[in-house]
């Protein structure tokens, strides 16, 4: 089950874990089924590694777009459509009790 992006997410950490590594056991499974699949279909048709090559592409192509449809799914206190390696700088406060030195220019 998906979450709204604009309701919190109120599960256990143990849950959401849970719920990502769902996510990237779909994606090995979209990578090695296809492969496999194009195997017996090339030992039902006789023919070399075609479908198994063209199996495991595709797969690779399904299970790439799988992963990076699950790294940038934002995450709770993430605003959606900003970087997570984008953050504010906020300057952290004096911590010694005197102001801090204003450029006298």
């Amino acid at each position: 089950m998906k979450q709204q992006l604009d309701s919190p997410d109120d599960r256990s950490s143990m849950a959401k874990a849970i719920d990502q590594a769902a996510e990237v056991f779909t994606a090995c499974l979209m990578m090695v089924l296809p492969g496999v699949g194009g195997y017996f279909l090339d030992k039902s048709l006789k023919t070399l590694v075609l479908f198994t090559l063209l199996g495991f592409l595709f797969g690779s192509v399904a299970a790439t777009w799988q992963i990076i449809k699950l790294v940038k799914r934002p995450t709770q206190g993430q605003v959606p459509g900003v970087d997570a390696g984008s953050r504010l700088d906020v300057e952290s406060p004096n911590t010694h009790g005197s102001k801090p030195e204003e450029d006298s220019r």
